[in-house]
Protein backbone atom coordinates (compact mmCIF):
# COMPACT_ATOMS: atom_id res chain seq x y z
CA UNK A 1 0.00 0.00 0.00
CA UNK A 2 0.96 3.31 -0.85
CA UNK A 3 0.52 6.21 1.43
CA UNK A 4 -0.47 9.69 -0.72
CA UNK A 5 -0.52 13.26 1.76
CA UNK A 6 -2.04 15.49 -0.12
CA UNK A 7 -0.99 18.87 1.29
CA UNK A 8 2.68 18.97 1.15
CA UNK A 9 3.42 22.41 2.82
CA UNK A 10 4.18 22.77 6.79
CA UNK A 11 1.41 20.51 8.03
CA UNK A 12 2.00 18.31 5.13
CA UNK A 13 5.69 17.65 6.09
CA UNK A 14 4.94 17.30 9.79
CA UNK A 15 2.50 14.35 8.62
CA UNK A 16 5.15 12.66 6.72
CA UNK A 17 7.70 12.75 9.57
CA UNK A 18 4.27 11.16 11.64
CA UNK A 19 3.82 8.60 8.82
CA UNK A 20 7.43 7.56 8.95
CA UNK A 21 7.27 6.90 12.21
CA UNK A 22 4.19 4.81 12.15
CA UNK A 23 6.11 3.02 8.92
CA UNK A 24 9.03 2.34 11.36
CA UNK A 25 6.62 0.44 13.66
CA UNK A 26 4.33 -1.41 11.05
CA UNK A 27 5.86 -1.12 7.98
CA UNK A 28 2.54 -0.70 6.49
CA UNK A 29 3.69 1.22 3.21
CA UNK A 30 5.66 0.49 0.60
CA UNK A 31 5.88 4.33 -0.15
CA UNK A 32 4.91 7.68 0.92
CA UNK A 33 4.07 10.33 -1.54
CA UNK A 34 2.78 13.95 -1.68
CA UNK A 35 0.18 15.14 -4.27
CA UNK A 36 -0.28 18.73 -4.27
CA UNK A 37 -2.30 20.62 -7.05
CA UNK A 38 0.24 23.49 -6.77
CA UNK A 39 3.59 21.64 -7.92
CA UNK A 40 3.90 19.55 -10.66
CA UNK A 41 4.82 15.86 -10.90
CA UNK A 42 8.31 15.12 -9.85
CA UNK A 43 10.89 14.47 -7.26
CA UNK A 44 12.31 16.38 -4.37
CA UNK A 45 14.77 14.99 -1.83
CA UNK A 46 13.59 11.50 -3.02
CA UNK A 47 10.12 11.67 -2.20
CA UNK A 48 7.13 11.59 -5.63
CA UNK A 49 4.87 14.47 -6.00
CA UNK A 50 1.97 14.41 -7.87
CA UNK A 51 -0.89 16.97 -8.66
CA UNK A 52 -4.47 15.19 -8.29
CA UNK A 53 -5.38 14.95 -12.03
CA UNK A 54 -2.05 13.14 -12.35
CA UNK A 55 -2.13 11.11 -9.43
CA UNK A 56 -5.14 9.41 -10.74
CA UNK A 57 -3.52 8.02 -13.50
CA UNK A 58 -0.80 7.08 -12.39
CA UNK A 59 -2.74 4.48 -9.44
CA UNK A 60 -5.45 2.80 -9.24
CA UNK A 61 -7.63 2.86 -6.17
CA UNK A 62 -6.45 -0.15 -4.45
CA UNK A 63 -3.08 0.68 -4.44
CA UNK A 64 -3.04 4.02 -2.50
CA UNK A 65 -4.93 5.67 -0.02
CA UNK A 66 -4.84 9.29 1.25
CA UNK A 67 -4.72 11.31 4.31
CA UNK A 68 -5.48 15.35 4.24
CA UNK A 69 -2.56 17.73 5.48
CA UNK A 70 -3.93 20.90 5.14
CA UNK A 71 -5.21 23.20 8.13
CA UNK A 72 -7.66 25.20 6.79
CA UNK A 73 -11.25 23.27 8.30
CA UNK A 74 -12.55 23.99 4.66
CA UNK A 75 -10.04 22.62 2.03
CA UNK A 76 -9.81 19.16 4.61
CA UNK A 77 -13.97 18.72 3.68
CA UNK A 78 -13.42 19.98 0.16
CA UNK A 79 -10.70 17.33 -0.46
CA UNK A 80 -12.43 14.62 1.73
CA UNK A 81 -15.41 15.13 -0.93
CA UNK A 82 -13.18 14.23 -3.79
CA UNK A 83 -11.52 11.14 -2.24
CA UNK A 84 -14.83 10.23 -1.80
CA UNK A 85 -16.29 10.56 -5.07
CA UNK A 86 -13.54 9.14 -6.90
CA UNK A 87 -13.24 6.14 -4.89
CA UNK A 88 -10.51 6.14 -3.01
CA UNK A 89 -9.16 4.87 0.26
CA UNK A 90 -8.70 7.45 3.22
CA UNK A 91 -5.86 6.37 5.79
CA UNK A 92 -6.45 6.88 9.69
CA UNK A 93 -2.71 7.70 10.87
CA UNK A 94 -2.18 7.58 15.28
CA UNK A 95 1.30 8.32 16.50
CA UNK A 96 2.82 5.51 18.19
CA UNK A 97 3.44 7.96 21.13
CA UNK A 98 -0.42 8.97 21.64
CA UNK A 99 -2.69 7.75 24.03
CA UNK A 100 -6.06 6.54 22.61
CA UNK A 101 -8.19 4.71 24.94
CA UNK A 102 -9.79 1.15 23.53
CA UNK A 103 -13.26 2.49 23.89
CA UNK A 104 -12.46 5.51 21.30
CA UNK A 105 -14.55 5.31 18.06
CA UNK A 106 -12.61 6.75 15.17
CA UNK A 107 -13.81 7.97 11.97
CA UNK A 108 -12.05 7.21 8.49
CA UNK A 109 -9.08 10.12 7.42
CA UNK A 110 -8.16 10.71 11.03
CA UNK A 111 -4.55 11.82 12.36
CA UNK A 112 -3.84 11.48 15.56
CA UNK A 113 -0.38 13.28 16.11
CA UNK A 114 2.45 12.40 18.87
CA UNK A 115 1.52 13.07 22.51
CA UNK A 116 -2.28 13.78 21.95
CA UNK A 117 -4.06 11.82 25.28
CA UNK A 118 -7.85 10.88 23.57
CA UNK A 119 -9.57 9.59 26.54
CA UNK A 120 -13.03 7.20 27.83
CA UNK A 121 -16.12 6.79 24.93
CA UNK A 122 -14.65 10.18 23.08
CA UNK A 123 -16.04 10.11 19.28
CA UNK A 124 -13.82 11.38 16.19
CA UNK A 125 -15.75 11.87 13.22
CA UNK A 126 -14.05 11.59 9.54
CA UNK A 127 -11.08 13.60 8.93
CA UNK A 128 -10.61 15.18 12.33
CA UNK A 129 -7.07 16.35 12.78
CA UNK A 130 -5.96 16.22 16.62
CA UNK A 131 -2.30 17.49 16.60
CA UNK A 132 0.68 17.10 18.91
CA UNK A 133 -0.51 16.76 22.83
CA UNK A 134 -4.12 17.55 22.71
CA UNK A 135 -5.60 16.32 25.31
CA UNK A 136 -9.25 14.92 24.92
CA UNK A 137 -11.27 13.69 28.07
CA UNK A 138 -14.59 11.21 28.74
CA UNK A 139 -17.68 11.49 26.10
CA UNK A 140 -16.38 14.36 24.31
CA UNK A 141 -17.47 15.11 20.13
CA UNK A 142 -15.64 16.41 17.82
CA UNK A 143 -16.79 16.49 13.87
CA UNK A 144 -15.84 16.10 10.89
CA UNK A 145 -13.06 17.98 9.28
CA UNK A 146 -11.76 20.50 12.69
CA UNK A 147 -8.75 21.12 13.45
CA UNK A 148 -7.78 20.54 17.51
CA UNK A 149 -4.03 22.57 17.49
CA UNK A 150 -1.20 21.86 19.65
CA UNK A 151 -1.88 21.63 23.49
CA UNK A 152 -5.46 22.01 23.14
CA UNK A 153 -7.58 20.74 26.13
CA UNK A 154 -10.86 20.16 26.27
CA UNK A 155 -13.29 18.71 29.47
CA UNK A 156 -15.44 15.82 29.06
CA UNK A 157 -18.98 15.65 27.57
CA UNK A 158 -17.48 18.92 25.27
CA UNK A 159 -18.81 18.63 21.36
CA UNK A 160 -17.15 20.66 18.76
CA UNK A 161 -18.82 20.72 15.31
CA UNK A 162 -17.76 20.20 12.10
CA UNK A 163 -15.00 22.90 10.27
CA UNK A 164 -14.32 24.24 12.93
CA UNK A 165 -10.18 25.18 14.03
CA UNK A 166 -8.93 25.66 17.41
CA UNK A 167 -6.06 27.66 18.27
CA UNK A 168 -2.52 26.49 19.92
CA UNK A 169 -3.19 26.04 23.72
CA UNK A 170 -6.78 26.83 23.91
CA UNK A 171 -8.88 25.58 27.20
CA UNK A 172 -12.91 24.15 26.25
CA UNK A 173 -14.46 23.59 29.51
CA UNK A 174 -16.73 20.36 30.35
CA UNK A 175 -20.15 20.06 29.08
CA UNK A 176 -20.58 22.53 26.43
CA UNK A 177 -20.99 22.58 22.80
CA UNK A 178 -18.91 24.72 19.97
CA UNK A 179 -20.80 24.72 16.63
CA UNK A 180 -19.78 24.37 13.49
CA UNK A 181 -17.44 26.64 11.48
CA UNK A 182 -15.83 28.52 14.83
CA UNK A 183 -12.73 30.13 15.29
CA UNK A 184 -11.18 29.68 18.26
CA UNK A 185 -7.95 31.93 19.12
CA UNK A 186 -4.92 30.73 20.18
CA UNK A 187 -4.75 30.69 24.21
CA UNK A 188 -8.58 31.03 24.43
CA UNK A 189 -10.21 29.76 27.17
CA UNK A 190 -14.17 28.79 26.37
CA UNK A 191 -16.54 28.33 29.21
CA UNK A 192 -20.24 28.51 27.58
CA UNK A 193 -21.30 26.97 24.38
CA UNK A 194 -20.97 29.02 20.73
CA UNK A 195 -22.74 29.71 17.86
CA UNK A 196 -22.16 28.27 14.67
CA UNK A 197 -19.48 30.70 12.77
CA UNK A 198 -18.55 32.27 15.76
CA UNK A 199 -14.79 33.55 16.11
CA UNK A 200 -13.76 33.61 19.87
CA UNK A 201 -10.60 35.30 21.49
CA UNK A 202 -9.55 35.70 25.03
CA UNK A 203 -9.14 34.70 28.53
CA UNK A 204 -12.55 34.04 29.09
CA UNK A 205 -13.07 34.31 25.66
CA UNK A 206 -15.62 36.50 24.34
CA UNK A 207 -16.93 36.78 20.77
CA UNK A 208 -15.46 38.63 18.25
CA UNK A 209 -17.68 38.78 15.22
CA UNK A 210 -19.14 35.86 12.67
CA UNK A 211 -16.91 33.83 10.07
CA UNK A 212 -18.45 34.91 7.47
CA UNK A 213 -16.29 33.88 4.90
CA UNK A 214 -16.20 30.83 6.75
CA UNK A 215 -12.70 30.22 5.94
CA UNK A 216 -10.07 29.88 8.96
CA UNK A 217 -6.91 32.14 7.67
CA UNK A 218 -8.36 34.81 6.23
CA UNK A 219 -7.35 38.41 7.03
CA UNK A 220 -10.52 39.36 9.04
CA UNK A 221 -10.04 36.42 11.25
CA UNK A 222 -6.59 36.72 11.80
CA UNK A 223 -6.79 40.25 13.64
Amino acid sequence: MILAIYGSGGLGREIFDLAMQINYKKQKYSEILFVDDQRKAGILNGIRYYPFSEMKQTFNTQEIEFCIAVGEPLLRAEFANRIKRENWKKATLIAPTSVVADSVQIADGCIICNFAVVLSNVVLKENVLLQSAVTLTHDDVVCENSILCPHVSVGGGTSIGRNTFIGIGANIRDHIRVGNNVVVSMGASILYDVEDYAVMKGNPASFIHYNDGKYIFSSKNEK
